[in-house]
């Protein structure tokens, strides 16, 4: 087992580029080359909630991961929603209409119960517990199945210590770019802080243990993971400053989904927000309440909104149009989400 302990995903990209190129031997599943780390990894962050890749060599596209954890914690299978955000999640369906797999259904719906509820009423019960597992592998339509959507990640694992909580993934297969330090950190940070809030803690460590940590050395299933990996290993051994550690005007800052207390009314305007935004309607002011929706998850969307039309020759700029709703001096630009929007608006903007 190796270990790699960092503050945020941003550390942990640049740990885990270090540890392939030191130790990561070829092999090809499936007939994809790949580069894979001959024993499981476990990625310790000290800071979970710090999810937001900043790295410069790592080109993500941060309104999909927003939308789709939100997808997540609503519980949702569809298709549709997420694809709106990255297309290509089309070709992970084995219908077109539903995933196989996804993590926000089997959590809150497949087995017949919600996990998440049921996790957060034994641990207000009972602290101390080392009984709350959560399963996301279903061996029943699992095991053996030919489809293109096997879940990676399979269990999850709490405990509270210290009055805070801490958590435990364990994942069969973690490509490092799209999965582990991708979409990964992102979708299990969400899920706890969810919990942790909704139980009344404060947040620990979030451990991922990838029993089989790797990445692709080709372009494969329409990605450009060749490229995401060359230019990773372009700043291995360099200094890399994430805005979650500076200071001054570029420093960012987690907007936490609710308060203890909260989690209800969080769920209801959840439900809410994922309506409006998959059917693309209009969003009222009093529509929301919590300020994680008024003040990052709307304004998010309304970001994606300007883009789509920018894309479509809309209007001069959605950087513009943005900054022109939200001006200067407004703590919404240090949000983390918004920042890190704001700046792959712009990075495409200039491209075309």
């Amino acid at each position: 087992m190796r270990t790699i302990f960092a503050r945020n995903v941003d550390e942990a990209i640049q740990k885990g580029v270090y540890l392939l190129n030191e130790t990561g031997m070829p092999i090809s599943p499936r007939g994809m080359p790949t580069l894979e780390v001959p024993c499981p990894v476990a990625t310790v962050y000290s800071h979970p909630m710090e999810c937001v890749c900043f790295h410069p060599g790592r080109k993500i596209n941060p309104f999909f991961h927003f939308f789709e954890a939100l997808w997540i914690l609503g519980g949702r299978e569809d298709v549709d929603y997420v694809a709106q955000f990255n297309p290509n999640m089309r070709q992970f369906s084995d219908n077109g209409k539903v995933f196989h797999a996804p993590y926000g259904y089997r959590l809150r719906q497949h087995f017949g119960f919600d996990q998440l509820n049921q996790a957060i009423c034994i641990l207000k019960e009972d602290p101390d517990t080392r009984q709350v597992v959560l399963s996301i592998w279903d061996p029943k339509v699992d095991l053996g199945m030919r489809t293109k959507d096997l879940p990676c990640n399979d269990m999850i694992m709490l405990k509270v210590r210290d009055n805070k909580l801490y958590m435990r993934v364990c994942c069969r297969s973690n490509d490092m770019i799209w999965g582990a330090y991708g979409a990964n950190a992102v979708q299990f940070s969400f899920i706890m802080e969810y919990i942790a809030n909704g139980a009344g803690y404060g947040i620990g460590t979030y451990t991922q243990i990838s029993d089989s940590f790797h990445v692709y050395t080709e372009n494969t299933q329409g990605s450009k993971q060749k490229e995401n990996w060359e230019k990773l290993c372009e700043y291995n051994g360099k200094e890399i400053l994430s805005p979650y550690e500076a200071t001054g005007d570029e420093q960012v800052f987690h907007d936490r989904l609710f308060a203890p207390g909260n989690k209800e009314q969080f769920d209801a305007e959840l439900d809410v927000f994922l309506a409006i935004t998959a059917n693309k309607l209009p969003i009222t002011k009093n529509s929301l309440q919590l300020p994680f929706f008024s003040y990052c998850a709307v304004p998010m969307y309304e970001l994606w909104t300007y883009w789509k039309i920018y894309n479509n020759g809309g209007i001069s700029s959605a950087y513009e149009e943005f900054t022109k709703a939200h001006p200067w001096p407004n703590t919404i630009r240090s949000n983390d989400w918004i920042a890190r929007s704001l700046q792959w608006v712009k990075e495409r903007e200039n491209n075309a």
